[in-house]
């Protein structure tokens, strides 16, 4: 079951490499504790029946070419409420930890491809949903993605992904409408407007 509940943190397919960070020291209390320690051998297995149960299966065309597995979106809701209603301090610990992993594991290029920064934007989502709105907005969303020149979607045409970025960090502070945003992220938002009406 604590294998199952690390899907409840994801809204999507979840690549190997964020699945072994959850699973490292230290453990999340409420969360991990029962994952620590766990050879690759058995980890493999115990997947491996999950996927036969149909709890989870192996998806073999991530779009970031890299191993994934996913869950039904029913299943990921599930957990994600129950950790979020009865582990707070959990949820905010795993969405933090994968918001670091997802970020430094990401190199920062010139001129990186739209799949090369696709961690960063997924990033960002769990660093909104850990309370680490500020960091991921500016320091992720903000610097590494949107860029001095406004690249990721002036070049690379990414402006739903940057709305998205966008609504999740509004929305992680609690905010509703744009009179309510601060004054840094009101100049983004009018940005990314501007170029929506010139599409």
């Amino acid at each position: 079951m604590a294998a199952l509940r690390l899907f409840g943190l994801f809204d999507r397919s979840v690549d190997v490499g964020c699945l072994t960070v959850l699973r490292k020291k230290p453990a999340i209390p409420n969360f991990t504790e029962s994952l620590i320690g766990i050879q690759e051998t058995e980890w493999n297995i115990l997947l491996s029946r999950l996927e036969e149960c149909g709890l989870i299966f192996y998806q073999k065309d991530h779009p970031d070419g890299q191993r994934s597995w996913d869950s039904h979106p029913l299943v990921r809701e599930y957990f994600s409420k129950q950790i979020q209603a009865r582990y707070p301090s959990a949820w905010r610990k795993g969405h933090a930890r994968l918001f670091r992993h997802l970020k430094d594991c990401t190199k920062t290029k010139s001129r990186p491809t739209l799949e090369e920064i696709q961690p960063l934007y997924r990033a960002v989502a769990h660093g909104c949903e850990a309370g680490l709105q500020n960091e991921a907005f500016y320091e992720v969303f903000q610097k590494r993605i949107l860029g001095e020149y406004q690249y990721s979607w002036g070049q690379l045409g990414s402006f739903s992904f940057d709305l998205g970025c966008l609504f999740i960090s509004l929305k992680s502070h609690g905010l509703g409408s744009p009179a309510d945003f601060p004054k840094k992220i009101t100049r983004c938002y009018l940005l990314i407007l501007d170029y929506a009406f010139t599409l």
